[in-house]
């Protein structure tokens, strides 16, 4: 383990836009997913002067408090603890009395993204339907489990969902009966974290194995995560709902892994 002090990063003073009493030391930056991290560091009458966000940005005040704004220049208390987002293009600036100090977290296609957590019982789902719908395009294949078994969710900081899955006691066995993350998240191991803790839910429930049915178009992730195919279901989607690569789909693979799913398949 190592410990380093943000303190001691090599940061350089600011002066552009009308910065003043400003200090910036780079943390670090995420080759894939285009996030970079920098430690800013305002004295006792400091100010980030106004400019154009380069890309989507939050700023985490880690200590101090002070005042920024947006592009309509109006000014909002802001202190230890809060998270402030700019969007790309937006025009901004931060200044303090007393001195702050924050990280700032620049990306286009980062998203920070509340806990994962099981849905209560009768909690209300409505809000899940557009996310189940892209898991599943076929109405009535969606209307026999909407609103079944124990529900995985996980939201952006706006309360809007991002991911979810769903998993059942399906014919005897535990299956996963959808999982979806919405477009604008995808590629970044949301649905694999998905997966590896609706397998640790089942076997926490006392099951050995867990099921999954699929089309073509899941097999290649589901392979990858460690199932393997058991047997096929047949007329599963209605004709004419589903289709992949231009071809109606009516049937699905079902596959299974034994748990504990390993987290390194």
């Amino acid at each position: 383990m190592q410990v380093r002090a943000l303190s001691q990063l090599a940061a350089h003073a600011i002066g552009a836009h009308g910065s003043e009493r400003a200090h910036l030391a780079p943390v670090g930056t995420g080759a894939l997913s285009g996030l970079s991290v920098s430690y800013l560091m305002l004295q006792a009458g400091g100010r980030l002067g106004r400019h154009p966000a380069a890309a989507r940005q939050w700023l985490l005040v880690l200590a101090g408090r002070g005042e920024a704004s947006g592009s309509d220049g109006r000014p909002t208390a802001i202190e230890t603890g809060d998270l402030i987002c700019w969007q790309a293009g937006e025009s901004h600036e931060t200044w303090t009395a007393v001195g702050l100090a924050a990280l700032i977290l620049e990306g286009e296609h980062w998203q920070p993204l509340a806990p994962w957590r099981w849905l209560e019982d009768g909690e209300p789902r409505a809000a899940w339907d557009p996310l189940l719908r892209e898991a599943d395009e076929d109405p009535a294949h969606l209307a026999g489990y909407r609103g079944r078994g124990r529900m995985l969710a996980r939201c952006d900081l706006d309360g809007a969902p991002a991911a979810e899955a769903v998993w059942d006691v399906e014919g005897g066995g535990p299956e996963l009966l959808s999982i979806a993350v919405r477009e604008d998240l995808r590629g970044h191991g949301l649905g694999r974290e998905a997966v590896l803790r609706v397998a640790s839910d089942a076997a926490a429930h006392g099951h050995d194995h867990l099921c999954v049915a699929t089309t073509a178009a899941g097999l290649g992730f589901y392979l990858k995560m460690g199932f393997r195919p058991v047997g096929v279901r047949r007329d599963v989607f209605q004709p004419g709902s589903v289709r992949e690569r231009g071809a109606e789909v009516r049937d699905q693979l079902v596959l299974a892994a034994p748990l504990p799913l390993s987290r390194r398949p």
